[in-house]
């Protein structure tokens, strides 16, 4: 009787933590248009959106996967818009010409918040790095 609840309890922990893994991994794909999708949405740190989606953002949980599946620098700004969008007007980060709001900075205590920055040159990207303000 020990032995068979043992083995179950082991099944049930396994599967929850492939469930978990899953379940984490398919939020982190980067979809083009859900990333389009989510600059509609009103999508910042104080919106009701992204309280509604529970604290998460949209962006954030994909730009890893972007920046390691895309090579944003050398796209042209036209190749870049169908692939993000165009970026809302935002006052940060001045020097860059396209700043996409990511989500709060990913660590224990989240103060400030994390930026896709990116850099044109003659509309060829030159620089797209993540940015914390």
């Amino acid at each position: 009787m020990q032995m068979k609840l043992s083995k179950t309890i082991k099944l049930i922990v396994s599967i929850s933590l492939v469930l978990l893994i899953a379940w984490h991994w398919a939020g982190s794909i980067f979809v083009s248009e859900k990333w389009k999708k989510s600059l509609n949405a009103v999508n910042n740190e104080k919106s009701i959106v992204w309280l509604l989606n529970g604290g998460e953002s949209v962006r954030l949980n994909m730009v890893d996967d972007l920046l390691r599946r895309y090579k944003l620098v050398g796209m042209t700004r036209t190749d870049l818009e169908a692939l993000l969008g165009k970026p809302p007007p935002t006052g940060y980060f001045a020097s860059y010409d396209y700043v996409y709001w990511l989500g709060p900075e990913r660590s224990f205590i989240s103060i400030d918040s994390e930026w896709l920055c990116i850099k044109f040159k003659d509309d060829i990207v030159i620089d797209a790095k993540i940015c914390q303000d």
